[in-house]
């Protein structure tokens, strides 16, 4: 009797994984009456879905914001950037539909739990901001098996007024962790010691063991930081904790820029592992850099490239760096890539990158927008600029919002990152200008900016600031983009009769404030 009962079980576990769904959210889904089987019956809500969701399950979240806590069940897929009608992955955009996980300042975002390394828990295409606590964005609990890729973790902010230990605002692994973290952009995020007995360390990823592949990876002014008599510790970016039992560490391709720590902004290794490898990444502008402690062994740099970092290894003797500027385009809007002319291209890489042109941040060996050291571009010479879009009344998330830009013959279309910026290559101009470009954004008036030179070695910000209004596309705020908002009135962008041009304001539905901002703008013409 015993055996058939294991059999039967073995058949159920069988038949359920064959039977893995897909579980749809929605901003428009209803949470009591849905039953996540399509978009038409989508929930609500992230935590509804995953109380339905089984191992091997996917749960799609269509564009909006959506409020933490989250929990994810063991062996998940939680996948953003859908409009809300597709019918398939492939048909999806994550970069002009932003799915935007949020701690709202208050609580930690989103926790992972279980799965196994050939069938992880896995979250992709996400913004994951104003996360509160300790880890502050993402936590991958003890033995958790994680895949985390193509996100951007912004403005989290670990902090608390009891641990000693504040660590991890963007993500924290648990002893006994497999992650893979590929091609995600990790922005501002901050860890706070408030006073005398409390310590600041791991600023954007802290692991306390496990086996870890991260690669691909952008990092932007990952800070500690103390008040009242608090310490600042070690591992702005990324820091391999002591007390834990470690598998092997691949850190690969990444890019770290502006980390401030005490020591080991870059990365600090507090105790020996099987194997780290350090390779192919670019740091730059760091308070500091690669910190081994005393006595940790197999630890290993190599072919990176770094520049205006003290102390860029310390208690380690790196193999093939270079030492030169990397070439890295920091603008005061906090934008990050490789420029044109850098040292940094085809530079740095075990496996030498092949035909990339990929400084604009659309692109990556790994098919994923906006990361990592190998941002460089191909060998023809380009010039390029800038693009930081300031449209007056649009609150919502900027990122994904297209914008097409026109440069003497050249015409394209550009999608704006999470900071309104996106860096435009406009072909092989002929020569360095001047140019006159004209920028139109997906429901605003032309905009010129006249007169802008280039070069071959620098990029110039150009600040544009069209002018909402112009849901029909003809250039121009008439009675018939009143007519179209008002067919949408009332409607949120997640209803697929509504034409999301009419959201003017970017809060994802149409209402007063849009008919507000079209009757400003009411009777102009481009451009504006």
């Amino acid at each position: 009797m015993l055996k058939l009962k294991v059999s039967v079980v073995g058949v159920a576990l069988v038949l359920g994984s064959a039977q893995a769904a897909v579980l749809h959210v929605s901003p428009c889904g209803d949470d009591t009456f849905g039953n996540g089987a399509s978009w038409a019956t989508a929930f609500a809500t992230i935590q509804r879905a995953n109380l339905a969701a089984l191992p091997g399950d996917e749960i799609w979240v269509a564009r909006g914001n959506y409020s933490g806590p989250i929990p994810l069940a063991p062996g998940v897929r939680l996948i953003g950037g859908f409009r809300g009608t597709e019918a398939s992955l492939a048909a999806r955009h994550p970069r002009r539909y932003p799915t935007v996980l949020s701690g709202n300042n208050a609580t930690r975002v989103i926790t992972l739990a279980g799965g196994t390394p050939a069938a992880p828990t896995v979250v992709q295409d996400f913004i994951i901001d104003a996360g509160r606590g300790i880890p502050a964005g993402l936590l991958a609990s003890v033995n958790c098996s994680a895949r985390i890729e193509d996100c951007v973790f912004r403005g989290n902010l670990a902090i608390s007024p009891a641990a000693s230990l504040i660590q991890a605002a963007a993500i924290g692994l648990s002893s006994g962790v497999n992650s893979v973290i590929v091609n995600n952009y990790f922005d501002r995020n901050t860890v706070v010691a408030q006073n005398a007995t409390q310590t600041a360390v791991g600023g954007a990823i802290s692991t306390q063991g496990g086996t870890h592949r991260i690669e691909g990876n952008m990092f932007y002014r990952s800070v500690l930081s103390a008040q009242g008599g608090g310490t600042i510790g070690d591992g702005a970016h990324i820091r391999l904790g002591a007390g834990a039992t470690y598998g092997p560490v691949l850190i690969h391709r990444n890019t770290f820029a502006s980390g401030i720590a005490g020591v080991g902004a870059v990365l600090s290794a507090a105790v020996t592992h099987p194997s780290v490898q350090f390779a192919s990444n670019l740091f730059e502008a760091n308070s500091s850099g690669v910190r081994v402690a005393n006595g940790v062994a197999n630890v290993s740099a190599t072919h990176n490239q770094w520049d205006n970092t003290p102390n860029a290894y310390t208690n380690l003797v790196p193999a093939n760096d270079v030492n030169a500027p990397a070439g890295l385009a920091l603008p005061a809007a906090g934008g990050l890539w490789i420029t044109a002319g850098s040292t940094a291209q085809g530079t740095g890489a075990i496996i030498p990158p092949v035909g990339l042109v990929d400084i604009d941040g659309d692109a990556s060996p790994f098919g994923a927008p906006d990361r990592g050291a190998d941002e460089t571009p191909g060998p023809a010479p380009v010039r390029g600029f800038t693009l930081v879009a300031q449209i007056a009344g649009y609150v919502g998330e900027i990122r994904g919002y297209p914008v097409d830009v026109s440069v003497g013959s050249w015409t394209g279309t550009v999608l704006l990152n999470h900071q309104g910026l996106a860096y435009v290559v406009p072909g092989v101009l002929p020569t360095n200008g001047p140019y006159d470009i004209t920028v139109k954004g997906y429901n605003t008036l032309s905009h010129v900016i006249s007169g802008v030179n280039f070069s071959l070695s620098g990029s110039p910000v150009v600040i544009a600031k069209p002018c909402l209004g112009d849901i029909d596309g003809d250039d121009a705020v008439t009675i018939f983009d009143y007519v179209l908002l008002s067919d949408s009135f009332g409607k949120l962008v997640c209803d697929p009769t509504c034409d999301d041009r009419a959201d003017l304001d970017g809060d994802l539905e149409i209402s007063i404030f849009d008919y507000i901002i079209l009757s400003t703008n009411f009777d102009i013409a481009g451009p504006c």
